[in-house]
């Protein structure tokens, strides 16, 4: 037999079903439950299942033990079963196509949720509220959850009760509550914190005359339909309930003048939900407003039709209005406005009431002490005054504008700086009349100020004018001041003239003193040659040109402001070099070198300048006239000074030589014949030295001898 066999099954505290049975064979295990309403079987979902269920659940001869779970809230929700009713819980085990089956005792199944859940917080104070609980359910012990959080994320269970005392902070808007049975069945409440009211303020409507000393409460109702617990303290420790009322205020009255009162509002709902309390506010009836003894006091410099002013400033327990009673000299304490010498004193002030005042004093004399009381008068007439205090006023300081300097003038722009004797922020107007026309603002409290001026026109004079502002808000107008921006350099007149092979003279003319450069190239203007002069007539010679070439060449102007300015291209070409290098300066030195009368030699050093880069050659040749036989090795570097050494010429011989230079294109010249004497062979300085001291000291002969070895 494969039917399974022992087969038990019971509802646990977490609502699952358990399900133990035992089995022969290796099996495949459906489970089924019953419905006693339709008397019928329906097989539990895989997803409700766990533990030893479906394919390839072990058995053997000595029958194997098993555990299978169902969580019946799954399939078979909001049912609640006595063990009467017919329950129960079918197994069926398949194996080699055999199929048999094994039924439980009916059971208790509960998988309905608590019911008839109810929540009322009624809040003590701004921290803690009363909590009233109800629920029903089938499965008893029941728990709760209570949290101010609507995911519980910080709640526990504990033992369901009815009433329960509960924190509540600023944040908590609603308190909500989790009711389990016994089965882990649960339901959710909550209720939310009613509003408090807002503006809430007491105001005294006592008569003094009569000794009728009376208070009145005020706020404004949160939108919905509630009525208002007013309580009442005397110690502001333990309060009473004073009155429900429906409407937004309440007259308290019989009170007594010496008793402070405190009163805090509660909102109530009709289901019993109480709000936190307001903040406490507390009062005397028929008492004065206390005034700050020491009201502050800030002083404004003299200001054009308003003179030297003064802000008081000062604070009262109570809703009043604000005067300031005020003379140059001492005046009596208390409400009085008289001074100590029974002269009337000035007053001034505002009707409307607050607890946070403030009064302005107008036409103050400067370098003047004043005396000055506060007083505030309440919504009963019943005035308070602070003690009498003083304050001297400045002198009068007159904003003043100076030091104008106009720099860094240039074709569109410069900068004007100036200073003021006190801080001041500015307004600067400029423009090429008087009229002025454009304007900069600086809203930097400074005393030295300033501007940059931009998009001028070269060329013009321009009037400019400051309007400087103190704090007192006294407005300084400076006077005019002119300056004038430089006309923008400008190129005239351009003249090629002296255009040879290898150089060029450009002049020009400006309009202002510049200086004077030539910019040139044969492609574009990489040269640039000229002088740092300051002129209006310029002349510049380019020099280092190659013959018979096309050069681009513009002019490039500076003046003293550092304005450039260049010209339109021009273009040259220079004419063909069929003109030889000139000669100058032709020299001719005779040298006698070496140190022995065997080693001493001749030569001649032949130097001429030219007029232009050549090669270096020398012809040369015994006498005075004839042909040249012999030359120097060539040097074909272009130069313009030239050196030529002749060397091992013959003592005591005249020899005529003539200097030769080719320039870039082949030009040749020949210089004029020239002569020099070679003179006869002589001892050496060393030699001639060495002579005379052996003829004085013999022992000279020596190191001569020694030193000849040497050489």
């Amino acid at each position: 037999d494969i039917a399974p066999r022992n087969l038990t099954a019971s509802q646990q505290s977490d609502g699952r079903v358990q399900i133990d049975y035992q089995l022969r064979y290796t099996s495949t295990i459906a489970i089924y439950y019953y419905n006693p309403a339709t008397a019928s079987w329906t097989t539990a979902s895989s997803g409700a299942l766990s533990g030893d269920t479906g394919v390839g659940v072990s058995g053997s001869v000595n029958l194997t033990s098993h555990t299978a779970y169902w969580q019946t809230r799954t399939d078979f929700s909001g049912q609640y079963l006595t063990a009467t009713s017919g329950f129960k819980i079918k197994i069926t085990a398949t194996a080699s196509g055999a199929t048999g089956e094994g039924i439980s005792a009916a059971f208790r199944l509960d998988t309905r949720v608590p019911a008839s859940l109810s929540l009322q917080v009624v809040a003590t104070s701004a921290t803690a509220a009363t909590l009233t609980l109800a629920a029903s359910d089938d499965s008893s012990p029941l728990q709760m959850m209570i949290s101010n959080n609507s995911d519980f994320s910080d709640g526990s269970y504990e033992t369901f009760a009815t009433t329960k005392s509960w924190t509540i902070t600023a944040d908590t808007t609603a308190v909500y509550a989790r009711i389990k049975d016994a089965y882990g069945n649960t339901s959710d409440v909550s209720s939310e914190l009613l509003a408090t009211v807002t503006d809430f303020e007491l105001k005294d409507a006592s008569t003094i005359s009569a000794a009728n000393y009376r208070l009145i409460i005020l706020w404004t109702n949160p939108s919905g339909n509630y009525q208002y617990i007013i309580e009442r303290s005397t110690d502001n420790n333990t309060f009473s309930t004073l009155s429900t009322v429906s409407f937004n205020g309440y007259l308290d009255t019989g009170l007594d003048k010496d008793t402070t009162y405190y009163y805090r509002i509660k909102t109530l709902d009709s289901s019993g939900d109480i709000s936190r309390p307001t903040s406490v506010l507390g009062a005397k009836p028929g008492l004065a407003p206390a005034v700050s003894n020491t009201p502050t006091v800030e002083v404004y410099g003299w200001k054009q039709d308003y003179g030297v002013r003064a802000k008081i400033t000062w604070q009262t327990d109570q809703s009043a209005n604000s005067f300031i009673i005020y003379a140059t000299e001492t005046l009596s304490e208390g409400t009085s406005s008289t001074t100590l010498s029974g002269a009337a004193a000035r007053m001034t002030g505002v009707l409307d009431r607050t607890t946070s005042h403030e009064v302005m004093l107008y036409n103050l004399e400067p370098s003047t002490t004043y005396y000055f009381k506060a007083i505030s008068e309440n919504e009963i007439q019943i005035s308070g005054a602070s003690a009498v205090q003083n304050f001297l006023t400045p002198e009068r300081n007159i904003l003043v504008v100076s030091g104008m300097k106009v720099s860094g003038i240039t074709l569109s722009g410069a900068a004007a700086a100036w200073e003021t004797n006190k801080v001041s922020i500015t307004l600067l107007e400029y423009g090429p009349s008087a009229s002025y026309g454009q304007t900069l603002t600086d809203s930097n409290w400074n005393t030295n100020h300033q501007f940059s001026l931009s998009n001028l026109s070269s060329g013009t004079t321009y009037h400019l004018r400051v309007k400087a502002t103190d704090k007192d808000e006294n407005l300084t107008t400076s006077d005019d001041y002119v300056f004038a921006t430089p006309p923008e350099p400008v190129i005239s007149d351009v003249q090629i003239s002296d255009l040879k092979s290898q150089q060029a003279t450009i002049s020009w003319t400006t309009n202002v003193n510049t200086d004077s450069y030539v910019e040139f190239g044969q492609d574009d203007y990489n040269i640039s040659q000229g002088k740092d002069d300051a002129t209006t007539i310029h002349s510049i010679t380019i020099i280092g040109l190659e013959a018979k070439m096309t050069y681009q060449f513009r002019l490039r102007v500076k003046d003293s402001y550092n304005n450039i300015v260049r010209s339109n291209g021009y273009s040259l070409t220079t004419s063909s070099d069929v003109t030889p290098p000139g000669f100058s300066e032709i020299k001719s030195e005779i040298l006698t070198v070496g140190t022995t009368d065997q080693d001493s030699r001749i030569q001649a050093v032949i130097s001429w300048k030219t007029d232009e880069p050549s090669t270096t050659l020398v012809s040369f040749n015994e006498g005075i006239s004839g042909p040249y036989s012999k030359t120097s090795k060539e040097d074909a570097n272009l130069n313009m000074t030239h050196i030529v050494t002749l060397p091992d010429l013959k003592p005591n011989t005249s020899y005529h030589f003539q200097a030769i230079s080719s320039d870039q294109v082949g030009n040749k010249a020949n210089s004029e014949n020239y002569t020099l004497l070679t003179p006869p062979k002589e001892k050496s300085l060393i030699q001639l030295i060495i002579r005379s001291l052996e003829d004085s000291f013999k022992w000279v002969g020596k190191i001569k001898d020694k030193w000849l070895k040497k050489q």
